[in-house]
């Protein structure tokens, strides 16, 4: 097919009559949505290639009146939830027709005023904020012209914006909850009790008259080595916790590796699991049981609180908590 070598710009009216379908349609396959076909979105591709088509956004933000940008801010990603979080959510955003832009943060929890993204969002004229992180934070006073949708907060019903909200107290009763149903009564919380996982293991525990463990000196642990020395100490013990939950899959994994360094067993010696989403689960030695955010239910379920919110910006707010998920593998 020949290209248009003319000045004008190409049209999606132009792509839609070479393509014979509506303009609807082609708008929504250069966006790349699901819902037209991948044979469709293909045909159009070539087509809009072939006639040497641009989008023309200022036009379109200046016909519609809207910038389409949805602001995206996360702390630094440095684990395997907020990666995945992430990358589905502005696959989805983009998706559904808007343009997300991601801002990274060293401390999210630190920009009143002195953020750069909070000021390149407000430039851009973004039409929704969606801010990833535990604690909800002190916003700049611009945004309260603008949606903001917390993901991944604790729940907190005074808060007067959005929310899909995590309960890890929740999760950390799930968690005890299946070791006791594996008849474990001897149980080491491997995190700090003052949390909300803290004392979602704590209250579960004692509710069921098992006997909580705590980390020696009760220090927490930050790295899989620390978590590595610690199960290989413990599987030196001939007394002592049946079973351990910690509240980072990751340490959990290096708590099994110690564990094994020392010909100990897992399950058999000590049950294991570990709290979050972690992609490597099924490949260690023994497969880590974890409860994990429900990711995916999670990404659909922000992307349409930002098309409702969009569509009603006068409602009350919408607060949302996510049901967490046991996934049992050999490690219990």
């Amino acid at each position: 097919m020949k290209k248009n070598n003319n000045k004008t710009r190409t049209t999606l009216r132009e792509i839609a009559q070479k393509a014979g379908c509506s303009v609807n349609t082609v708008s929504l396959a250069l966006r790349g949505s699901n819902r037209i076909s991948q044979q469709m979105r293909s045909r159009i591709s070539k087509i809009a290639q072939d006639l040497n088509y641009t989008p023309n956004y200022a036009a379109q933000n200046l016909r519609n009146q809207r910038s389409g940008i949805i602001g995206v801010y996360s702390a630094v990603i440095r684990d395997a939830v907020r990666t995945e979080l992430i990358n589905r959510l502005l696959q989805e955003l983009h998706t559904a027709e808007y343009r997300p832009m991601l801002g990274i943060e060293q401390d999210i929890n630190d920009i009143q005023g002195n953020s750069t993204w909070m000021e390149t969002f407000r430039l851009l004229n973004v039409e929704a904020l969606v801010v990833i992180g535990r604690i909800p934070m002190e916003l700049p006073g611009w945004t309260h012209q603008i949606p903001v949708i917390l993901l991944g907060c604790e729940p907190d019903e005074t808060l007067p914006c959005d929310y899909l909200a995590l309960d890890r107290a929740q999760a950390a009763r799930i968690g005890v909850e299946h070791l006791i149903a594996r008849n474990h009564r001897e149980i080491l919380v491997a995190c700090e009790l003052e949390g909300d996982f803290g004392h979602g293991c704590i209250e579960t525990i004692r509710r069921s008259r098992c006997k909580l463990h705590k980390l020696p000196m009760e220090k927490e642990l930050y790295d899989p080595q620390e978590s590595r020395l610690l199960g290989y100490t413990l599987s030196r013990q001939s007394r002592g916790p049946t079973a351990a939950i910690f509240n980072d899959s990751g340490l959990a994994a290096g708590f099994m590796c110690g564990i094994m360094d020392r010909h100990g067993r897992v399950p058999e010696d000590m049950a294991v699991i570990g709290y979050d989403y972690f992609p490597w689960a099924d490949m260690l030695a023994v497969p880590l049981t974890t409860v994990e955010q429900p990711i995916e239910s999670m990404v659909t379920a922000a992307v349409e609180l930002v098309r409702k919110r969009l569509a009603e910006p006068s409602a009350p707010p919408i607060h949302i908590v996510q049901p967490h998920n046991l996934v049992i593998r050999k490690s219990t």
